[in-house]
């Protein structure tokens, strides 16, 4: 029922309390006033209202909802509840209320004795004039009858209030538990403006300096854009490349859910193609798998399987430069990205033929339409030629025969599909060169170019005598094979996981150190080596502090989730932020001091990016003290929830993924909404904290995150880090409190009277308040969660505040000696 048609119950409502007599029975208080309160201005179904069901010697008068959501008890008109004088708010306590009459107090504790019989949730006492609601069963260790309740004190206060009673009393505000959350917030119904909200110019970029510029340029070219420079490509791999598959020890995650990084892809029912993990032979890591070249022979597609970032790429390249050079030494290696470079084409088998054509002839020298090529090509159609019709020319007008025979061959090579494919099969044979292609970041553009792009790399594999790699990414597999193209063909995989990112990045610095120094030449870099000193600096920096410390690593590590473009991109970025104090840095390298990179410094270029402060949209850090709703418990949801992924091992399937229901069920049982819940796992989602089995996300409409509930989920390396190590560390919380709505208005007060300011002890102040306020929302929540508890992250973080502390301490005491 919408909104309107319940409000204009209400107002039925109130004159037939008025033209009727009060002295109703409780029987006829029912029929007259509680049914159409429910039915019409609260919107139950007649059908989901159950009414006189036994419990014990006694009966419940209504039980609504299926299954039970909310079961009210109903006594006669007359028989009013006493209710605090001169008091209009709805929030009352329960103790109170019970202690103005007997009535009150007999019939709050007969309907919560009925709600703890019976395993449900609210409960509420009615004489179809005032309304006292609350949670009847809770989880959350505190008495029901000690809680608070909401009160409807009248029937005027009904059609004045009616926006709120309807909010909280309705059939979908109880199904979505929003009582509960109106309760817990102390009568709240809006969350309080974010801080950031004060700042003018949020969000606000911070410039990088000069100097900083100049780093980010460089580093980019030596650390990322190296990849492309095709001089110094076999040198790259056979020093940088790093095998996949092996467990990292810097990972948060266990040992067993690393290993089960593609399980859960489908689901059990499936008809599944098999997915067969790529490792490096154990005896000589440079060894591919026998079995991914042995498929070089089938003429089908080799379809490799990983998530962004892991280096399904480099695998190809390291695979031809590298890995099997022996096999592959005489081939023809053909790259097609169909990322950036096909996004001019209309039509994807163009842009793989053309792209093939200028590959062969730019790469490889070998031209398409080269007259002696083409005779090769065709030499059994020339053979035929001359048996055919015009051959006698051949001795009678040479001139007209070479003239009609090349109007017979321009005429085949216009055919450009079937040209090429004739191309390819003589280079083959003829020249005994394998042509090897590589269909890269199909997954990329829509599901319908990535299914025509399988459809090709299918049709180039089995009739064009080429070996085909295709890669896609997990969800872009199995969309596929449930519903599209790869659906009609029987496929074998192979799935790559990431190497382990301490070495990509002691290979990878060390490759660009020896650039920045001079020791490797690159091309790019020839017209100018301005700035490459302060950069090999810079690197020696980082190679030092990844040598000393395990810190630095287990970020970079966990943050990247693993994955190795990320974990680049995370050095890249630190090296030229504006966040970094770059020049310190460089100057104490340069003054022959070996120094060592706080990973809190680190770690501030990845909360802020680019900003001055935390901005979400833009950081990769996520923010656990956000809310959805009025409820200022739900600052330790995500907590909640990450923690419960990562330690309910009762809960766990055999790939680690906890079922969705059961999820739900847990978390229900400490007090919050489906809504709520359902909100957080879709950011939770987006933002790497937690997978989707299936590899879904979700999409976003001006409604917020949209999309249907996967089947499980399971905690990612991002999420635990998160909470082991940054939920109340100093410098995340200082971030983070321009980014969470504060309930309590007076410590909202203080924080936003400094927030402007940038000075270190006003920081650690209101980082501070602010930790002692979510400790206060920790403690009066009364949140029984037996996976998480804040006030344990708030010692395992204790550390970063003693830091900050220590330094004001050794300031203070050197000022002090300085005075003496």
């Amino acid at each position: 029922m919408d909104y309107e048609t319940c409000y204009q119950a209400a107002l039925d409502l109130l004159e037939l309390s008025q033209k009727e007599s009060c002295d109703r029975n409780e029987a006829q208080t029912r029929f007259d006033l509680v049914d159409h309160f429910l039915e019409r201005c609260m919107g139950w179904d007649h059908l989901e209202i159950k009414v006189e069901q036994p419990n014990g010697p006694d009966y419940t008068d209504y039980e609504l909802g299926t299954p039970r959501k909310m079961i009210y008890e109903a006594k006669r008109q007359s028989k009013h509840f006493e209710i605090p004088a001169g008091n209009h708010k709805h929030i009352h306590s329960l103790k109170q209320i019970k202690k103005l009459s007997k009535t009150n107090e007999e019939a709050l504790k007969q309907v919560q004795e009925y709600c703890a019989n019976r395993g449900v949730t609210y409960a509420a006492i009615t004489n179809g004039e005032q309304v006292i609601a609350f949670v009847g069963s809770r989880q959350d260790g505190i008495e029901p009858l000690d809680g608070k309740c909401f009160v409807i004190s009248s029937f005027n206060q009904l059609i004045k209030d009616f926006p709120l009673v309807h909010s909280l009393l309705s059939k979908v505000a109880i199904e979505e538990n929003r009582l509960m959350a109106y309760l817990n917030s102390g009568g709240s119904i809006s969350t309080p403006t974010k801080l950031s909200s004060s700042l003018p110019t949020y969000p606000d970029l911070k410039e990088r300096s000069d100097f900083q510029a100049s780093l980010k340029i460089i580093s980019d070219i030596v650390l990322e854009d190296v990849l492309g420079d095709k001089s110094i490509e076999k040198t790259f791999y056979e020093q940088c490349y790093c095998e996949a598959g092996a467990l990292s020890q810097y990972s948060l995650l266990s040992k067993k859910i690393l290993s089960y990084r593609y399980a859960a892809l489908f689901s059990p029912g499936d008809s599944n193609p098999t997915l067969q993990p790529v490792k490096g032979d154990r005896k000589k890591v440079s060894k591919l798998s026998d079995e991914v070249v042995a498929l070089t022979t089938s003429k089908r597609p080799i379809v490799l399987i990983g998530d962004v970032g892991v280096g399904k790429t480099s695998f190809i390249k390291n695979l031809i430069n590298v890995s099997a050079k022996e096999e592959f030494e005489n081939a023809l290696f053909i790259y097609i990205d169909l990322g950036r470079q096909a996004n001019f084409y209309d039509n994807i088998r163009d842009f793989v033929i053309d792209e093939t054509e200028a590959q062969l002839h730019d790469k490889h020298e070998v031209d398409l339409y080269e007259s002696g090529f083409i005779f090769g090509v065709y030499h059994s159609e020339v053979a035929r030629f001359r048996r055919g019709l015009d051959g006698d020319l051949e001795e009678t007008d040479p001139p007209a025969y070479k003239k009609a025979l090349k109007e017979h061959l321009r005429e085949k090579t216009k055919n450009k599909p079937e040209h090429l494919r004739r191309s390819i099969d003589h280079i083959s044979k003829a020249r005994h060169k394998q042509v090897v292609i590589a269909i890269d970041n199909a997954d990329q553009r829509s599901l319908s170019v990535q299914q025509e792009a399988f459809v090709i790399s299918e049709e180039i594999a089995s009739g064009w005598g080429a070996v085909v790699f295709i890669t896609v990414r997990p969800h872009t597999f199995y969309q596929s094979k449930r519903s599209g193209a790869l659906a009609a063909y029987p496929t074998k995989a192979f799935t790559i996981s990431p190497p382990r990112i301490d070495l990509v990045l002691e290979k990878r610095l060390g490759f660009a150190l020896s650039m920045a120094s001079g020791k490797t030449p690159i091309e790019q870099l020839r017209s100018s080596r301005l700035g490459m000193s302060s950069l090999a600096h810079f690197l020696e920096a980082i190679l030092f502090t990844l040598n000393q410390t395990d810190e630095l690593i287990t970020l970079i590590d966990n943050i990247s989730n693993g994955n190795v473009r990320t974990a680049v991109e995370l050095v890249v970025n630190y090296i030229g932020s504006a966040n970094a104090d770059s020049e310190r840095i460089i100057k104490e390298m340069i003054l022959g001091e070996k120094y060592k990179i706080p990973v809190h410094d680190f770690a501030k270029t990845i909360i802020y990016g680019e900003y001055v402060t935390y901005y979400p949209e833009r950081s990769m850090a996520f923010n656990l003290f956000d809310v959805s709703a009025a409820d200022s418990r739900e600052h330790f949801l995500a907590s909640i929830i990450i923690s419960l992924l990562d330690n309910a091992d009762t809960l766990k399937n055999a790939e680690g993924f906890v079922r969705a229901d059961a999820l739900f069920d847990k978390i229900q049982g400490l007090g919050f909404s489906k809504s709520q819940i359902e909100i957080k796992l879709r950011k939770l989602t987006n933002k790497k904290l937690i997978k989707a089995s299936e590899r879904i996300t979700f999409e976003e409409d001006i409604t917020g995150l949209i999309g249907q509930m996967p089947d499980s989920f399971r905690v990612t390396a991002t999420g635990v880090y998160h909470i082991q190590y940054w939920s109340a560390d100093f410098a995340y919380l200082d971030a983070m409190l321009f980014d969470t709505p504060i309930f309590d208005r007076e410590v909202r007060q203080e924080i936003a009277a400094a927030i402007r300011n940038t000075d270190l002890s006003v920081r650690f102040n209101r980082a501070g308040k602010f930790r002692d306020y979510l400790t206060a929302i920790w403690r009066s929540s009364n949140i029984k969660s037996e996976y998480y508890s804040w006030e344990e992250s708030v010692s395992i973080c204790s550390g970063s505040f003693e830091k900050v502390q220590y330094f004001f301490d050794k300031k203070e005491t050197a000022r002090k000696g300085f005075g003496k």
